[in-house]
């Protein structure tokens, strides 16, 4: 029987960049993301790693769409499970790899994560 235990990640979107740095998963699974007040609207996108973070790669579901979540300020926003299941690093932009938005001042967004232990 496997228990699921909750933990949580911040990460930071520098003022006047779009992409985080690495968020470890550390085998956990994306299950909410809260965006900060403030946010300069856009999407939110990832970039994803399955070697543990040396290598990432735009993050796209099956039908070769990139994954977008929409979001808006000072919310709290839920990821469907299996759709980020098997990532061990994260990176998250604001807007698409076409059209990146900066963010106009720091953003410290927090990932929330569904912890699985056997």
């Amino acid at each position: 029987m496997s228990t699921a235990t909750l933990s949580d990640k911040t990460t930071l979107i520098a003022s006047g960049t779009n992409l985080s740095a690495a968020v470890p998963l550390d085998g956990g699974m994306p299950a909410a993301v809260s965006i900060p007040a403030g946010w300069t609207a856009a999407a939110l996108t990832f970039q994803a790693s399955i070697d543990g973070g040396l290598t990432f790669f735009d993050f796209y579901d099956k039908a070769a769409t990139e994954y977008a979540v929409s979001v808006t300020a000072n919310r709290i926003f839920i990821l469907p499970l299996n759709d980020l299941a098997g990532l061990t690093h994260l990176k998250l932009r604001s807007g698409t790899s076409a059209t990146p938005i900066t963010q106009t001042a720091d953003r410290v967004i927090m990932l929330g994560l569904r912890m699985v232990s056997r």
